[in-house]
């Protein structure tokens, strides 16, 4: 799950996924949230949350590969760098070997590093556009 993953990204473990994409098939229902609450269904005129799913173009459905394989190139498993992917038990037992875990741990050392600095960054900007109150001004 995502949140496991972002814990072991963040202690620099180093994560094995499987490369071969029916593996992020994840039946959760998405589709069904727009019709779900009665309010929303009763306004008229109003569009949908998300493309209808018969044309394809929603990333919300899970069920499709065409989807899912639109969808993963935006998720984390696959944006983090030095995520190591496997096609096979057998592929994954050839790689571990060959893996340089230092190099990996460091590189994702370095990620997690710039991503707190970036976003303390957005923050503080954020912070200063919302209120006037200045960070920097009380270091």
């Amino acid at each position: 799950d995502l949140i496991t993953f972002y814990e072991f990204y963040s202690m620099n473990t180093p994560i094995f996924m499987p490369s071969h994409l029916p593996k992020y098939l994840f039946q959760q229902d998405h589709m069904d949230y727009d019709g779900r609450w009665s309010k929303r269904r009763e306004e008229t005129g109003r569009p949908q949350m998300w493309p209808d799913e018969a044309s394809g173009a929603s990333p919300f459905d899970e069920g499709s590969l065409d989807a899912v394989r639109f969808t993963v190139r935006f998720s984390d498993y696959f944006r983090f760098p030095e995520v190591q992917y496997f096609d096979s038990i057998p592929h994954l037992l050839e790689q571990l070997p060959k893996t340089d875990f230092f190099e990996v741990v460091q590189r994702m050392a370095r990620f997690n590093q710039d991503s707190l600095i970036e976003s303390s960054n957005a923050w503080r900007a954020l912070l200063r556009r919302t209120t006037g109150w200045d960070a920097d001004a009380l270091q």
